[in-house]
């Protein structure tokens, strides 16, 4: 009998244990993200959570290597603004291009966490915004282009060629182009159609590409 409570005894201390360690153990998930454009704005945000998902809070710092694994952030203090349980670190993206490590490192109670992934780094970021009509019209000249949207003023479009036969015309310094191009009747109306444009900018080259639909000309609404 005294064996059987013993036993019974012993059970319960174990489960007690169990529970214990499972409510002090965190989990260390990084929600940064990945991708990033020298220059821009960069973030390592941390989540830390108990088993039940609820937020804790901690002590975390943020270090970041390099692409040759020299620092360029080492242990610095992570901060505390949006929730708790979410601790992130902003930098400004460096120039050198390629993949760099980071590790957020915290400190729940008696207890340290740590947790790293990789961000990619890419030298040169054109943020393209299409200009023109996403209707065009059968027998008309049209004009379609793009307009570049970053603060990287001295970087300047070289080239671009279209799949449409046309004039292109660079504006702003460079800064932008234009194709204007006859509607003619290869095109059937009714159907979408793409213009895709591949443009280098410094030594960089990118594709664009912009959907459009063919409508009848005025001329053949009125003679309808």
């Amino acid at each position: 009998m005294k064996i059987g409570y013993f036993m019974i005894i012993m059970a319960l201390l174990f489960l007690v244990g169990c529970t214990t360690k499972a409510e002090e153990y965190l989990s260390v998930k990084m929600v940064s993200n990945t991708e990033y454009w020298n220059g821009e704005a960069g973030q390592i945000i941390v989540e830390l959570r108990d088993v039940n998902f609820n937020p804790k809070a901690a002590n975390c710092t943020a270090s970041i290597l390099y692409p040759n694994s020299s620092y360029f952030v080492q242990t610095q203090n992570m901060t505390n603004t949006t929730a708790l349980g979410t601790y992130h670190y902003n930098f400004i993206v460096p120039d050198a291009e390629g993949v760099y490590e980071y590790m957020a490192s915290c400190r729940a109670g008696t207890r340290n966490y740590t947790s790293g992934r990789s961000f990619h780094v890419s030298n040169y970021r054109y943020f393209f915004e299409y200009e023109g009509a996403d209707n065009v019209m059968m027998g008309q000249n049209i004009t379609m282009g793009w307009r570049e949207q970053t603060t990287a003023s001295t970087r300047k479009i070289i080239n671009a060629t279209c799949n449409r036969a046309g004039n292109i015309s660079y504006l702003n310094n460079n800064e932008s182009f234009y194709l204007t191009w006859y509607v003619n009747s290869s095109l059937n109306v009714g159907r979408i159609y793409n213009l895709t444009c591949m443009v280098t900018a410094d030594n960089t080259t990118i594709n664009l590409t912009k959907y459009f639909r063919v409508d009848k000309s005025l001329r053949a609404w009125v003679q309808k």
